[in-house]
């Protein structure tokens, strides 16, 4: 352009001959259009440190909630209540169009021909790779809801009425999928290209129920309410659901047994296009993200990114064997995993366990372990099917996850140390049962009852057993005292005058040097008083709470009442539940 424009300029020099001079003027040029060099960031710290396994890019705009891939296209969607897309292409992320919409991001499908969308008047509108309309569908009359939108564009699925219909894109012809017996049903999002969709149906009772309804021939594939995450690609799927307290990475084809992936990392997205799925670590120090591959199990690639934020979504490129990760704060990442494989032997695909086929070798494991417990703090730990055996009414139900219980016994475990020899042992007429399970009563909470003179104790798994334990051991611990000490007969004299246990209004009992109570829960009953007191006095950083005269005077009767009922006058040491003690009441020689 520039030669082109001096030769210009010699030719009217030439042409110009020698008549009267021009007016001194500043030659001016157009401006050279140059190639966007894009938005990604050459030698940042993450491209540095990973050896160029991952590239940074810095896209405008900070509050990106989704990110998806067509061909050489990067679609990046910000926006809460109007949606802003933009187009990133090439591994420079050179910026492609740009275009505002006021519709939610979740009202957007990307689909093979580009991006389509319900307009929110009744009709699914399509986007080419620029952003640019080319196709507008409306939906039959009667359609209510967010239709779902198959990826590849052939269907779009929608409610009317009672019935679950699907419509044609190409013939614009609507059939029956499923007519469903409900007050209400809403369509959440559709898998397998079209061939399964989710719907939240409200049946004629008020109640809700998640359904998972295949689009050939309308049958519920399955009412599944822990399913936090699916993806699918092809007949492929990978998702993420809870069962109990227990997270399950769950993968593989529509028609094959499913496996399971139980690799370290808390948090795990399928990454379907490469055969695998990302775990992803976050902390201070920065993003690390680990490829495990799902044919092998193995995990085959992982890079850290220093500074990185959690991730907000990733997405893999089958077309460059690349995973774009998004994350908060705007963060943006091209990560080539092949430049940063790492080889390891162990393999974290497994068998899925259920309710109906559990994993027996584990559960005799932790029952060796149980009674290895039991032999030593003389106590009746119970799990699985022994746990629910004795129910006092109640509805029990049986944690079978290995890894919840797990747990569970490393908690119970560190809380029974935590008493001396015996202690535990003596505490009841017969053993004490501690029973692990997954709900009490459809809740995750304990409970204690007596059963023909047992005390069992029904801990939760999930919960916080520490807390639970000490609270139902609070009242074991004052029932054995009562029965066995007369030294707590006069307790009530502790309290100020005129004071009556039930709901008390007066908060000032229960801070500052009058402080006569722990909480205000105390305040509603003796025995709940007393076994509150026990649980604050075995659990650390309370010591302010027995400053006052009279939370020394309760504190110190406890105590002494304990050691008369157990017997342990006589010891030299001093327990846990005397810490706060101002002085010491062991035995002295």
């Amino acid at each position: 352009m520039k030669k082109l424009l001096i030769l210009a300029f010699v030719l009217l020099l030439l042409l110009s001959g020698c008549g009267e001079a021009p007016e001194e003027t500043v030659p001016t040029t157009e401006p050279v259009a140059t190639e966007d060099p894009g938005v990604y960031l050459p030698g940042s710290e993450a491209e540095s440190s990973s050896g160029g396994a991952v590239y940074q890019y810095a896209p405008e705009g900070e509050d990106f909630l989704d990110i998806g891939i067509l061909g050489d296209r990067v679609f990046l969607f910000s926006g809460k209540e109007k949606t802003t897309i933009q187009v990133l292409t090439g591994e420079a992320g050179q910026r492609g169009p740009k275009r505002e919409l006021p519709l939610a991001p979740e009202s957007y499908t990307i689909v093979n021909s580009g991006i389509a969308y319900y307009d929110g008047n009744g009709a699914v509108v399509y986007l080419d790779g620029q952003l640019e309309q080319h196709h507008t569908l409306t939906l039959p009359e009667g359609s209510a809801g967010l239709p779902a939108i198959a990826p590849e564009g052939s269907e779009v699925f929608y409610c009317q009425g009672q019935a679950l219909r699907g419509l044609d894109t190409q013939r614009e012809v609507s059939r029956l999928i499923k007519s469903q017996s409900c007050t209400d049903q809403v369509l959440e999002a559709c898998f397998f290209e079209g061939k399964l969709v989710r719907s939240l149906v409200t049946l004629e009772d008020g109640t809700k129920e998640l359904r998972y309804i295949s689009t050939e021939n309308g049958a519920t594939v399955s009412t599944d309410t822990g399913i936090e995450r699916l993806d699918t690609h092809g007949d492929s799927y990978f998702l993420t659901r809870m069962d109990g307290v227990t997270r399950q990475y769950i993968y593989g084809a529509r028609t094959e047994t499913p496996k399971l992936l139980h690799a370290p990392e808390t948090c795990m997205v399928g990454a379907l296009p490469l055969g695998g799925a990302v775990g992803i670590k976050t902390e201070e120090t920065g993003l690390t993200l680990s490829f495990y591959d799902l044919e092998s199990g193995k995990k085959t690639a992982a890079v850290t990114i220093p500074g990185g934020k959690p991730v907000v979504d990733l997405c893999a490129d089958s077309r460059t064997g690349c995973i774009w990760v998004l994350t908060e704060e705007g963060g943006l990442y091209r990560w080539q995993k092949e430049k940063s494989p790492v080889t390891e032997d162990a393999v974290y695909s497994g068998t899925v366990f259920t309710r109906e086929a559990p994993d027996t070798e584990g559960l005799a494991a932790l029952q060796t372990r149980v009674d290895a417990l039991n032999k030593q703090h003389g106590v009746s730990i119970r799990i699985w099917k022994e746990a629910v055996k004795t129910t006092d009414g109640h509805v029990l139900e049986e944690e079978y996850q290995t890894a919840a219980i797990t747990q569970a016994l490393d908690a119970v475990e560190a809380v029974l140390v935590k008493f001396p020899e015996n202690f535990l042992y003596k505490s009841v007429n017969t053993k004490l049962r501690l029973c692990i399970v997954r709900s009490v009563d459809g809740e995750v909470k304990s409970l204690r009852f007596l059963d023909d003179r047992d005390t069992y104790i029904l801990l939760c798994c999930g919960m916080d057993m520490e807390t639970a334990f000490l609270k139902a051991m609070g009242y074991v611990v004052d029932i054995h005292t009562l029965g066995n000490s007369p030294m707590l007969d006069n307790w009530s004299k502790l309290n100020p005058e005129g004071f009556a246990y039930g709901e008390q209004a007066d908060d000032s009992l229960t801070k500052g040097e009058s402080r006569a109570f722990a909480d205000a829960e105390s305040m509603t009953a003796l025995a709940e008083e007393r076994a509150r007191l026990f649980y604050y006095a075995m659990t650390p950083e309370n010591g302010e709470m027995f400053q006052s005269e009279i939370m020394q005077q309760k504190l110190r009767l406890m105590c002494q009442a304990i050691r008369d009922a157990w017997r342990l006058e006589k010891k030299t040491e001093t327990y846990l539940w005397e810490q706060y003690l101002t002085e010491s009441i062991a035995y002295k020689k």
